[in-house]
């Protein structure tokens, strides 16, 4: 859940109830669901630009998008993945987000590699006062014995003191284990008293670290709004989350057909930490901080990791991007070893017959795993690293291959 609620006020709260309690009443209502019977609810990992994990959300499905909070997309975070029922993980693409300090803009828009079927519809307006909140957050569901021992356990070590509790509730307690390790299971809160604010909803549920960007659903299917934020720890509170307004505007911004240049310009430098973006015809390119990716002119990506360098010409041909590039500053090459890819690419500027490369790279392929390289103007295109290697070796004189450093034979020989 997001870091900005009053966490410690409401532990120490609950933990005087338990204490002073003389009888219990079964306090977490959650209930473990079947995530088969959800197949659009998705746990969403986030990755910095080194591979990194910085956090886990909770996402919904719709069309080619996934939506989440905005602050499951910020941290530094710029690779996001997101995990399905059925046990396969996709790459997804940031391509919009709100303001993750307030509740009201907590939302964020990923990009599907394919559209999807979903049984949820997005809806701007508010139907009922009570719903349903779906999520992978981290607290297991505990029961009236476990609660009674953790009672025990943070009464005896004297846990007077919010700070102190925290630290209690934050160790393997005792015949009750670490509470905070079931990230990985859907759990269905029931929720109620929802009203609005603005553009924010608040309703009282259940929900732990890991909830957040989930869907607040009522009727069943009306996606009503994103978890933002709430209490974190033992027991039922308010918890609180953006509207569908904002993003029912934006979704249908993204699926204009005739955007806003400058707006879509402004979104992707925030998106992507103001990196720059240029526009080349009827596609934008950002290029920093080690993302790239090219864009329509609404902000969907239509590739990524692409270091073209300086693009000449972007074409859309029979389902594939060809993208052409100045080369002369040669080409790197991913897991060379080191110094390789300077005598590749120095190789290449002493053999070339063209000054350009151009990378093919099909209309399906978002995140460009299969790239197809030309380096002669278009007549020959390699593919796959096998047939890269190839090419590789193809720059290179049989004097130059035989007196290579051993590593770099291995490399190309792999």
């Amino acid at each position: 859940m997001h870091g900005g609620i009053e966490m410690k006020k409401i532990i120490c709260a609950l933990m005087m109830c338990f204490c002073f309690m003389p009888a219990f009443a079964n306090i977490d209502t959650r209930e473990y669901v079947d995530w088969r019977d959800f197949p659009n609810v998705v746990q969403v990992d986030a990755y910095d630009v080194y591979n990194k994990k910085v956090g886990r959300c909770t996402g919904t499905q719709i069309d080619r998008y996934v939506i989440t909070a905005a602050h499951c997309v910020e941290n530094h975070a710029f690779i996001f993945k997101i995990h399905r029922n059925d046990g396969t993980s996709v790459d997804v693409n940031l391509i919009s987000k709100g303001d993750a300090s307030k509740q009201s803009t907590d939302w964020a828009i990923l990009q599907l590699p394919t559209p999807v079927d979903s049984e949820y519809v997005i809806s701007p307006d508010v139907t009922s006062d009570t719903g349903n909140l779906y999520g992978f957050g981290a607290l297991k569901i505990l029961s009236d014995d476990d609660i009674l021992k953790i009672r025990e356990y943070i009464f005896n070590n004297s846990g007077f003191d919010s700070d102190r509790v925290l630290e209690l509730l934050d160790s393997d307690i005792p015949g009750v284990g670490y509470i905070y390790n079931d990230g990985d299971r859907l759990k269905k809160s029931t929720c109620s008293g929802i009203t609005t604010n603005g553009d924010t909803l608040k309703y009282h549920c259940i929900a732990s670290p890991g909830n957040s960007g989930g869907g607040l659903f009522v009727n069943n299917v009306e996606l009503s709004g994103i978890v933002s934020q709430g209490p974190v720890m033992i027991g039922p509170g308010d918890l609180y989350a953006a509207k569908m307004q904002p993003v029912v505007d934006e979704l249908q911004r993204l699926q204009s057909d005739n955007c806003n240049v400058d707006e879509t310009i402004s979104r992707l430098k925030k998106i992507y930490d103001n990196q720059t973006v240029e526009r080349f015809g009827d596609y934008l390119y950002t290029d920093g901080n080690y993302i790239y990716a090219i864009t329509d002119l609404c902000g969907h990506i239509l590739l990524r990791n692409v270091d073209v360098g300086r693009i000449k010409n972007i074409e859309y041909r029979d389902g594939f991007y060809e993208i052409t590039s100045n080369a002369v500053y040669g080409f790197g090459v991913s897991g060379a070893p080191e110094g390789f890819n300077n005598a590749l690419t120095n190789a290449y500027l002493k053999n070339k017959n063209t000054d350009t490369f151009i990378y093919r790279i099909s209309a399906d392929d978002v995140n460009s795993e299969h790239i197809k390289l030309s380096i002669d103007g278009g007549k020959n295109f390699f593919d796959e690293k096998t047939e890269l290697k190839k090419l590789y070796r193809s720059l290179f004189n049989q004097s130059e291959l035989d007196n290579m450093p051993p590593q770099w034979q291995q490399f190309l020989q792999e």
